[in-house]
């Protein structure tokens, strides 16, 4: 009975219904798309960097990381077993990174050369699909790939020769000749202006590091797993030695920028639902005042207090209801489809984003908590709200209420 008065009365002023439940809809709605665009963007980034190149984990000698240095390289040999270490882990893939200064005729640029297991790496970054120009590289290739933007900015084509000088493991001069097999395009941008990538025994014999590696490299699944993943190699490995970092230790810019972006947003957010919980609130307060004579009248003939709060309370839990699944919808509904076709950017916008080394594609998230904590938020702030008219009824006169 209770809950039947309670609908009746809400479509007692359709009018304020609609804009009511519009307004919570709105609120929903923006709130909800505009999480999943922030975190579809945020979530494209991250992931371009951890699948594309930098891992979710990796392994390298201790104080590496922070000052990368050619004579800091680790036993590839001591490392072998890390894949069987952890069911989450898909791929270990071992790399001798360091600098090398890059010349082709007159054009000389400052590279990073990359030694890769061929058939590794492409398991874990599909590069062979990354390659823009020209062929992948196999196993005991002499030929190294290069960057598209990189090859742009030296001048090289496909087929010339390019030569590398550096300093290699303890002191040895590292100086080569390759002819360039083909040019790659990564999502991110700093790759494509610096990276040189030959097979990694190719990369040991140039830097006179023989069974040597600078990391290794893990992918592990699903995302959000690392932590457990590194507990598991921290009981197995010597960590005296050796160091475990995740993603979020790799990359901390990346994360703190998130953390600040999503800040942002929830100031928005925050003034977003007051201006709504002012409008339920309104919405309540004009309810209880032209209805003052019914609820004494109710209250009088045998009602009790406790069904007319509940009452009360079920026409402002059905005005939100149909305000939060109106929202819910079109915000899902805007979200899908921008994570099926994501927004490119163009222009100064998308130079701006590059030059922050992130792809220009802001694609939503459909993931389902974004939206569900909408609904959370409108739920509460009608908890709150709903404290006024509990007093009021609870406070209620009849012969008093009748009058006024």
């Amino acid at each position: 009975m209770v809950f039947k008065l309670a609908w009746r009365n809400i479509w007692r002023n359709k009018r304020r219904t609609i804009i009511t439940a519009s307004s919570i809809a709105f609120a929903v709605m923006f709130a909800g798309f505009m999480s999943a665009i922030q975190e579809g963007s945020w979530d494209h980034m991250i992931n371009n960097v951890v699948s594309s190149y930098t891992g979710n984990i990796q392994i390298h000698k201790k104080g590496y990381w922070d000052s990368p240095s050619i004579n800091d390289l680790t036993q590839e040999k001591e490392l072998s077993m890390v894949k069987d270490l952890s069911e989450n882990i898909d791929i270990a893939v071992p790399r001798l990174e360091s600098f090398a200064l890059l010349t082709t005729g007159e054009n000389t640029r400052g590279t990073m050369v990359v030694g890769i297991d061929t058939e590794k790496e492409d398991l874990f970054s599909n590069m062979s699909d990354k390659v823009k120009n020209g062929t992948f590289l196999n196993a005991g290739d002499e030929g190294v790939l290069m960057g598209d933007r990189l090859a742009e900015l030296v001048g090289a084509e496909i087929g010339d020769t390019i030569i590398l000088i550096s300093q290699g493991y303890r002191g040895v001069n590292a100086v080569g000749k390759y002819p360039l097999r083909g040019t790659t395009h990564f999502p991110t941008p700093q790759l494509n202006r610096s990276l040189v990538v030959m097979t990694l025994e190719k990369a040991q014999a140039f830097y006179g590091a023989e069974e040597l590696i600078s990391a290794l490299v893990l992918k592990s699944s699903p995302l959000g797993v690392e932590d457990r993943v590194t507990q598991s190699l921290v009981s197995s490995l010597d960590t005296s030695s050796l160091e475990i970092m995740t993603y979020k230790e790799l990359m901390p810019e990346l994360i703190k920028s998130k953390q600040i972006d999503a800040s942002g947003n929830y100031i928005i957010f925050f003034i977003l639902y007051m201006i709504i919980a002012f409008g339920i609130f309104g919405t309540i307060l004009m309810m209880l005042k032209e209805r003052q004579y019914e609820l004494g009248v109710l209250n009088s003939i045998g009602m009790e207090k406790r069904r007319l709060f509940f009452m009360v309370w079920w026409e402002l839990i059905i005005l939100a209801t149909i305000g939060i699944v109106i929202g819910l919808i079109f915000a899902f509904g805007l979200s899908y489809y921008f994570y099926v076709n994501p927004i490119v950017l163009t222009g100064e916008l998308a130079d701006a984003m590059e030059k922050f080394e992130f792809d220009a594609i802001m694609p939503a998230s459909i993931e389902p908590r974004l939206f569900i904590w909408q609904a959370i938020v409108v739920y509460f702030i009608c908890l709150i709200i709903i404290l006024f008219p509990f007093f009021h009824i609870r406070n209620i006169n009849p012969v008093k209420a009748m009058r006024e």
